[in-house]
Order: C-alpha cells, then structure tokens, then sequence
C-alpha cells in the first residue's frame, strides 16, 4: 500500500497529514464478489479498510468496483474503488480509498483471483 505525500505551506494543512506512518489500513482484505451474466458484479470486503459492500461491473477485460463502507464514523469509514484489468488467471490493478474525513488516504496494487474450491 502507498500513502500520498502532500506537500503544503507552514501552518497549513492537516496535523494529521503529518502523523501518518502508513501502517493504519493498510494490508491484505478479503473480498468476495459475485458478478452475473451481465457483467454486475456485487459482493463485500473485509480487512484494514473495515467492513465494506462492493459493487460495479466487469467487462470482460476490466472489473470496476465502488467500495461503500459499512461505518458510519468518518474516520473510520474507508470508501473508494478497484479498477482491475484480466492478466492470465487473475485481475491486477489498483485500489484508491480515503477515510470519509480525507484525513487518510490509501493507493495500492491489487491481486483479484477465483478462490480455489
């Protein structure tokens, strides 16, 4: 996962923006997802980003996904999307998300395959 740097004048900007190691939602989640025959495709995520439902479509070639949170608290509540495109037997692409106050924000690479059954 890559934090944003933000570069602003003294005494402007978040506090917070100063603190932020990285480390808070940041890691491996789960999602599962199911997609019709469409191309719809619903599910939900788990994981540093907190409880959220997903939902987009996938085209063939690209899959994009609005992840919604479940939480309510701005600081807490994680939202943002999955653009992923098909490489042989998996989707790769990246994922943005901010915490609803834009205190934090998160961009990372992700790694979408079918789970084995």
């Amino acid at each position: 996962m890559q934090t944003h740097a933000i570069n602003v004048e003294k005494a402007q900007g978040l506090r917070e923006w100063a603190k932020d190691n990285g480390s808070l939602a940041a890691g491996t989640g789960q999602l599962e997802l199911a997609m019709d025959e469409t191309g719809a495709a619903l599910g939900s995520a788990t994981g540093p980003l907190g409880d959220l439902q997903t939902s987009g479509e996938f085209d063939g070639q690209t899959l994009r996904l609005k992840l919604i949170p479940n939480q309510t608290d701005p600081a807490t509540a994680f939202g943002g999307t999955i653009v992923a495109e098909r490489s042989e037997q998996s989707l790769r692409g990246e994922l943005n998300v901010s915490s609803g106050d834009s205190v934090i924000v998160r961009k990372g690479p992700v790694t979408l395959a079918k789970e084995a059954k």
